[in-house]
């Protein structure tokens, strides 16, 4: 985003600075634009302005009045309820009704699709059953926020589904090590499909959810779904590999779910946002969801 489009009060403040998406928010933005916060005070801002949320317990004095935008990526999937509920509620909260005391306009707030819990399809209708504390405190923390909205203070909340790229696979780690030495995959009826999104790609929607100043609850996703055959097809063309279609019986599926739940779900379960809902399709600077798994597989494979 260039400096000139934001014009009155012009940081961004980047909650989260030292994790994957906030690092890929400060390279988009810039040290003349980006605010780095963290919880670590030892963290090597380089260029970056830095805020240390652990030392400080609100941005010092001297920030608010050049701080136009907070985007909050940080948080925690693990742990207690307790230890979820500082995190991923009680700091963001915070945070933004700081923000909206000291006259920002702005607060971007980082989601996820596990506020849907299983659900297969996320429609306008589908409901909010969180299966998991770190859905619950996600689902809590976007009802607490939704209700600081006003005109003056632009609440946006981001819900996104699995993230990755080429240096974080996350559970495509253990799926692609499996490849290796097995060359199947779990043929389904109906088909597997999931939504996803590259961090870079998070981290492009989000500037443009600060650019729009776009409110309410939004979701997004590369706009081609992940499945099996266009991971076959992946592997066939950049790594000569050929996959065979291998349908299990239910109880592999059952004792899968039982032993690794988050992997099993992804293995099995589809989880797809409906176009329709999806703000990525309006934005045409995205790499989308092949570039990346073509990277990972030549990474495993080549």
């Amino acid at each position: 985003m260039p400096p000139q489009e934001i014009t009155k009060r012009n940081k961004i403040l980047i909650l989260g600075a030292n994790g994957i998406l906030g690092q890929k928010l400060l390279a988009l933005l810039g040290p003349k634009i980006a605010i780095a916060g963290t919880r670590r005070p030892e963290w090597d801002a380089g260029e970056f302005q830095h805020f240390c949320i652990a030392t400080e317990s609100n941005p010092p004095s001297r920030l608010w009045d050049e701080i136009g935008a907070i985007v909050n990526v940080a948080g925690s999937v693990v742990g207690d309820r307790s230890q979820l509920g500082e995190a991923n509620v009680a700091m963001p909260l915070k945070l933004a009704k700081a923000a909206q005391l000291h006259g920002v306009s702005q607060f971007v707030q980082l989601s996820s699709f596990a506020v849907y819990g299983l659900s297969e399809r996320i429609d306008p209708e589908t409901p909010e059953l969180p299966v998991t504390e770190y859905g619950i405190s996600k689902m809590t923390c976007d009802g607490e926020l939704t209700k600081l909205h006003s005109d003056q203070f632009i609440v946006s909340i981001l819900r996104v589904p699995f993230l990755f790229d080429y240096d974080h696979p996350a559970l495509f780690a253990p799926l692609l090590k499996v490849l290796k030495a097995v060359r199947a995959v779990p043929a389904t009826s109906p088909r597997t499909k999931r939504s996803m999104i590259s961090y870079s790609d998070a981290a492009r929607v989000i500037l443009s959810i600060v650019k729009t100043q776009k409110p309410g609850v939004v979701h997004a996703a590369a706009t081609k779904e992940f499945d099996y055959d266009l991971l076959a097809t992946i592997m066939r063309e950049e790594a000569n590999i050929r996959l065979m279609m291998i349908r299990f019986p239910m109880w592999v599926t059952s004792l899968a779910e039982r032993l690794h739940p988050n992997l099993a779900r992804r293995l099995f379960r589809s989880n797809v946002l409906n176009p329709q809902l999806n703000i990525a399709r309006n934005i045409d600077t995205l790499e989308g969801l092949e570039q990346p798994l073509r990277a990972l597989v030549k990474r495993y494979f080549l």
